[in-house]
């Protein structure tokens, strides 16, 4: 194998590498945040459930007065229609009586009537919620299944490429591959550009990238060849 093939297997499988363990780190990054973010769900469910038992014990307590609010209108009209209450002014503060009682039932029924709402809505807000966070754990760890795992395999195939390359000229290719989006090795575009940053070739370099040499480029650095 020559050294431009070396090199070029090389930064293939080095891409590879890069590719799969940047992929993996992204995804269990978004795994433990998501994870994070569930598990303050779960936690403000469990403090608005909490609420909702003292919301539900003020229900009761309303179901309870607006009956006995009920029961004394009831009674009110019972005494106001049995005859025995025969002074007009009685009759009216009965009458008012009643208007008051009946407001406050009214009152309550509109306060029940509200709780409930809220319970209803603050619990389909949170269902609704763990319910989209439980779906996309699924699928970040579906994202995850997904991904190739790096094998010992893989990694002895670089250090058997590493092996055939001089030192000085290894180095060269890792400072590159890390400080050039992983393309530190890029072929001759028609024999003139470089096809890392696109910039003409010298005319002494494209004859050196002829006779199958490694040339660099002036301006990117790039170790180029000819395809």
């Amino acid at each position: 194998m020559s050294i431009i093939e070396t090199l070029t297997r090389l930064q293939f499988i080095e891409g590879k590498k890069y590719d799969t363990l940047k992929r993996r780190e992204e995804t269990l990054t978004t795994l433990r945040e998501m994870s994070l973010q569930y598990g303050q769900i779960l936690k403000d469910k469990e403090k608005k459930l909490h609420e909702f038992h003292k919301l539900e014990t003020e229900l009761k307590d309303f179901e309870l007065h607006i009956d006995a609010l009920k029961d004394k209108i009831k009674s009110t009209k019972d005494l106001l229609f049995s005859g025995k209450i025969t002074s007009s002014k009685e009759i009216l503060n009965l009458d008012h009586e009643l208007d008051i009682l009946k407001k406050q039932v009214i009152d309550l029924e509109d306060k029940e009537l509200l709780v409930m709402e809220t319970m209803e809505l603050e619990t389909k807000k949170i269902l609704g919620m763990e319910e989209k966070v439980k779906n996309k754990l699924n699928q970040i760890k579906e994202q995850e299944d997904s991904i190739p795992v790096w094998k010992d395999e893989d990694e002895a195939s670089i250090e058997a490429l590493k092996l055939l390359l001089p030192p000085d000229l290894l180095a060269e290719f890792y400072q590159l591959f890390k400080t050039k989006g992983g393309v530190a090795v890029a072929s001759l575009v028609e024999g003139l550009h470089c096809g890392g940053c696109g910039v003409a070739i010298p005319v002494k370099q494209q004859k050196i990238a002829q006779k199958g040499e490694l040339v660099r480029c002036e301006s990117c650095h790039r170790l180029l060849y000819r395809s």
